[in-house]
């Protein structure tokens, strides 16, 4: 074990003049900011370096990983760069460039969002001093599953798509990682939850559009620092299949089968801060309640697997595919997957969004390797696309349909985490 260094740093990304309106994705644009979107940053130092980076942002570029990773001095395999997955934020970058409807003003941001990732990565190394980590888990009732099946109030067919599903598989546990000075003064917080944050997505709030926010992640990591002092880093879990327990837009079918939308437009910031503060409540419980060690190994790696493709089964003007048969065979999916030990915590890092019955399995099977402390961050060092798990290819969800991944996904991804995890001790 080696002394252990840390440091932290949150910078805003400033909008370019005359950015708004922004066209997000489809029909949907940003009218305005209601929050800030920043680049929060995390140095851990022991006997190698590493360092996570977390953006307000709904998609990560994969080659910010190695842009980052030289810019710093490090490796590529020592460098994490995570979404929140807001879906009220410009796009940085997508795997489906056809959704990108502004592309200049996503490159001006771009620009101006890469000066806030190298700001705060440069940040967080300066501002390094010796510090303990610890990690725990709670438990927070924020997400709620998201596959219903119902009638196509359009089309009269049953079929599985978005909504709430309170029946449903959802995984309420809470990450905490702790991270103090030496004298026990907070520096840091990374939580890890399973959600998305897409409480105000499709809202109309400003002049037929949205604000830029950073929706429930943004609400969550902004009290949580009111009350420690400290920068928060929010991670998304595997989250593919979970959404906010409310939304600020709902449909539901007329008793004459006609569809209703349920707009609460700028009213839905209430619904953010009240679930922000749920998940804020609980990260500092169980931040009380743990105990850092000033000692630490650190040791990591990186690499990248290749899923059998498919065509992507979403939008209004695609077929949608009624069984796997239906699928179309597309180029191999490269997925960046990445290992890093902090301690005792296996941190696994995963290129795109995943289901919660995956992360179960991936949870089991690093248990059976020896892992017992592990950490799953998704839409981390790229997204590509969602991976469904085989029950929903069986029943067509919403994921198994708009994944560019064929059936059987979920078992290279595992093999591949666990391969790359035992490198640690061959």
């Amino acid at each position: 074990m080696n002394e252990m260094l840390a440091g932290a740093a949150k910078v805003a990304i400033p909008f370019p003049e005359a950015f708004f309106p922004y066209r997000a994705w489809g029909p949907r644009k940003l009218t305005g900011e209601h929050d800030p979107l920043c680049v929060r940053a995390l140095f851990l130092k022991a006997d190698q370096p590493w360092l996570l980076v977390v953006i307000e942002t709904g998609d990560i570029p994969p080659e910010w990983n190695g842009r980052l990773a030289e810019a710093m001095g490090m490796s590529p395999s020592q460098v994490l760069i995570s979404a929140t997955h807001t879906h009220t934020a410009p796009y940085l970058g997508s795997y489906w460039p056809e959704d990108v409807r502004d592309p200049e003003k996503s490159v001006q941001y771009s620009a101006l969002a890469w000066d806030a990732v190298l700001e705060a990565a440069s940040g967080a190394v300066s501002s390094a001093v010796p510090a303990a980590i610890t990690f725990g888990t709670g438990s927070c009732h924020v997400n709620v599953n998201r596959d219903v099946q119902q009638q196509d109030p359009f089309s009269g067919a049953l079929s599985w798509t978005q909504g709430q599903n309170f029946h449903g598989l959802s995984d309420k546990t809470l990450g905490v990682m702790k991270v103090t000075k030496a004298d026990g003064t907070p520096l840091a917080v990374l939580l890890n939850y399973a959600v998305h944050s897409s409480i105000l997505f499709g809202t109309n709030q400003k002049d037929g559009g949205q604000l830029a926010s950073g929706d429930l992640a943004g609400s969550a990591m902004r009290q949580i620092e009111a009350r420690l002092g400290c920068v928060a880093l929010f991670t998304m879990a595997p989250a593919a299949d979970q959404d906010p327990r409310y939304r600020a837009q709902v449909m539901s079918v007329s008793v004459d089968g006609k569809p209703e939308f349920t707009d609460y437009g700028m009213g839905g910031y209430a619904l953010v801060d009240a679930l922000g503060r749920e998940m804020a409540l609980e990260t500092v419980s169980v931040w009380e309640g743990l105990d850092p060690s000033p000692l630490a190994r650190i040791c990591s790696d990186i690499g990248t697997i290749w899923i059998p493709g498919k065509e992507r089964n979403e939008g209004p003007n695609t077929p949608i595919p009624k069984s796997p048969a239906d699928f179309v065979s597309a180029a191999p999916v490269p997925v960046v997957i990445s290992t890093s030990m902090l301690g005792e915590t296996l941190v696994v890092g995963v290129g795109c969004e995943i289901t919660t019955p995956i992360g179960m399995d991936i949870r089991s099977a690093l248990e059976t390797a020896g892992f017992d402390q592990v950490l799953i961050i998704t839409q981390c060092n790229g997204s590509s696309s969602y991976m469904s798990d085989d029950k929903g290819y069986e029943t067509m969800t919403f994921t198994a349909k708009a994944s560019r991944m064929m059936p059987g996904a979920s078992c290279y991804l595992v093999d591949g985490i666990v391969a790359l995890a035992k490198s640690f001790y061959t």
